[in-house]
């Protein structure tokens, strides 16, 4: 008895932790440095608390702590909050699809970033290739490991993406593939495509899979901001 009851405790107490973090995600300012550093410090935090945890209190938590590193995990943890958290416990995956449509249905942008790749084609210096010779590339116009901004306009049901276009000529001031911004709706796409159908970035068609993206079935990246 005694020893279910400090399992208990201890479940209690992590419940209490994690509900604290949440809180204080809440109350922090929307700085860069301080969404950067607040991520880091959760992550720091389970993985302390993962090692000093028994077998037993760890497989009673691993629920918990999975879905803490969810938000660890994420680029910013004051964005995760909106689609990890639903009626006061952590989303399932559908949920998290939901919510991410509802918000973009609702006006608001996401920020998604593709995943790095050794298959991008880069020049002699190292850097990923940019210009005409790379728009065929592994991602075709995108950059691999690079972040881009969606949003949607229910009214025209257009979607407008921007972020770095592996077809443009390197910027000088950022030393990467020049930004573009382009916008699609129904008449370019040649159908009416809503956010719970799929993701709209310069006419090509992402799915979710939670916070992940994939691209013609293949995982490519994942959300990372949610406004």
């Amino acid at each position: 008895m005694l020893r279910n009851n400090a399992a208990q405790a201890r479940i209690s107490t992590r419940a209490i932790l994690i509900g604290a973090i949440i809180f204080n995600v809440i109350a922090v300012g929307a700085s860069e440095v301080q969404r950067r550093g607040l991520t880091y410090r959760i992550e720091e935090l389970i993985l302390k608390q993962d090692k000093a945890r028994s077998d037993e209190t760890m497989r009673i938590e691993k629920g918990i702590a999975d879905q803490g590193r969810r938000v660890a995990d994420m680029q910013s943890a004051i964005g995760a909050l909106r689609v990890l958290i639903k009626d006061g416990r952590f989303a399932s995956t559908s949920d998290i699809e939901t919510a991410i449509a509802q918000r973009l249905t609702d006006g608001s942008s996401i920020t998604i970033r593709f995943d790095n790749s050794a298959l991008e084609t880069r020049d002699g210096t190292g850097a990923i290739l940019c210009g005409p010779e790379a728009a065929s590339g592994y991602l075709g116009a995108f950059v691999a490991g690079e972040e881009y901004t969606i949003s949607y306009d229910k009214s025209s049901q257009q979607w407008t993406g921007s972020g770095p276009a592996q077809s443009m000529a390197r910027d000088k001031a950022t030393g990467k593939c020049t930004n573009l911004k382009n916008v699609y709706g129904p008449k370019d796409l040649h159908k009416t495509v809503t956010p719970a159908d799929a993701l709209i970035l310069w006419g090509a068609a992402l799915k979710l899979n939670g916070l992940d993206i994939s691209f013609e079935d293949k995982k490519v990246g994942r959300v990372v901001w949610v406004n």
